[in-house]
């Protein structure tokens, strides 16, 4: 496989995300992510989803490029979480997984993100724990993530279809749009006003278990 061929996909997690290219495989105990430059949090847990999910999703990113051309590209993403872990991956247009990320906590309470890229294409991939901080600040609830915007300043605010995040000194960083109460049966708009970047998310199929037994699933974002 040519890595120009990749170039399309891979431009996408440059502007989605804006990051830094990461190393074939590596591991972190920390459990922190960066959420704006020099800035970390430490990530909500992933049972505190409340739920266990499986959900294929299509982001769509729209940006402007320095010379003012208008430009858009969409990336296919698969999301799972249990109680104790989360898996992420990103693939090509054509299912070549190009990135992934598996995120667990041990009943002891210990933490370990595992982090794999392609091989061949070090340096040129962003940290995908980057990804998982997106699908998190969009799916988790507000009271999991207090606890961990607490220590930076960082509120969550919460309006009808609408979250909106706010820096230390109040200034709207990101604002998420969604179609439905439920966010996976609409399309969601995630916007960062900070990097000037938007994200267009189609849930493709989901299923969600949640901790009384009970199922819901979901095609197209249809029930």
């Amino acid at each position: 496989m040519k890595t120009i061929s990749l170039i399309p996909s891979i431009l996408i997690f440059f502007i989605l995300f804006s990051l830094n290219g990461c190393s074939s495989l590596s591991r972190d105990a920390a459990g922190q992510v960066e959420i704006s430059p020099g800035i970390t949090v430490r990530l909500p847990l992933p049972e505190s989803l409340g739920s266990q999910l499986t959900a294929s999703q299509l982001i769509q990113a729209n940006w402007t490029t320095k010379q003012g051309e208008k430009q858009s590209n969409q990336l296919p993403v698969r999301l799972q979480v249990s109680p104790g872990q989360i898996a992420v991956a990103g693939f090509s247009s054509w299912g070549t997984r190009l990135t992934s990320l598996k995120y667990q906590v041990d009943d002891a309470g210990k933490v370990e993100i595992q982090t794999q890229t392609l091989p061949g294409l070090q340096g040129q991939l962003p940290d995908p724990k980057q990804i998982l901080l997106n699908l998190m600040l969009t799916l988790w609830p507000q009271e999991a993530w207090e606890k961990s915007l607490q220590p930076i300043h960082w509120h969550m605010i919460d309006h009808d279809k609408q979250r909106i995040i706010t820096d230390n000194q109040g200034n709207k960083i990101i604002i998420i749009n969604y179609d439905q109460p439920q966010p996976l049966d609409g399309n969601i708009q995630f916007t960062n006003l900070k990097i000037g970047y938007e994200i267009r998310i189609k849930t493709v199929q989901y299923q969600i278990q949640g901790r009384n037994g009970s199922k819901q699933q979901s095609s197209n974002g249809k029930d």
